[in-house]
């Protein structure tokens, strides 16, 4: 008796948390891969970590990179954030960064700001990244 009791009450938990998943609905993602942050990261040691630091952490002087700028652009589009990264920096050289770079240095930024990378890369044509929105922030960040 007590082991159908224990049984039962298992089920339903576990019908309760299924349901609650599929009610939640699917995690939002962004398409970037593993390889376009590894991209990035050199990209932005080489570019942004001068004046933004190693980790993205800033300075008093300079804004954080985490979480600040994907705060800033949250519930923009990918498009947007990715412009200003090419044409407003490096600070020293606006507008110095190509597309594809500029690509690579968002995967990065999003790597290092919780965002899982995918099988799906990040796209470089501009149409393609306006239709793509920066979420908001993976749970516990």
């Amino acid at each position: 008796m007590k082991s159908n009791r224990i049984a039962i009450s298992s089920a339903l938990m576990i019908v309760a948390l299924v349901g609650s998943a599929r009610a939640a609905g699917p995690v939002p993602t962004i398409p970037f891969t593993a390889q376009q942050a590894a991209q990035g990261k050199l990209a932005y040691i080489r570019a942004c970590s001068r004046c933004h630091g190693g980790n993205l952490e800033g300075s008093v002087a300079i804004p954080s990179l985490n979480p600040g700028f994907i705060q800033r652009w949250q519930g923009g589009d990918l498009d947007s954030a990715i412009d200003y990264i090419r044409y407003a920096m490096p600070l020293d050289k606006p507008g110095t960064l190509d597309q594809p770079t500029g690509v690579a240095i968002m995967a990065y930024m999003l790597r290092v700001n919780g965002y899982e990378p995918g099988p799906s890369p990040m796209p470089t044509e501009r149409a393609a990244l306006k239709e793509i929105p920066l979420l908001p922030y993976p749970a516990g960040q």
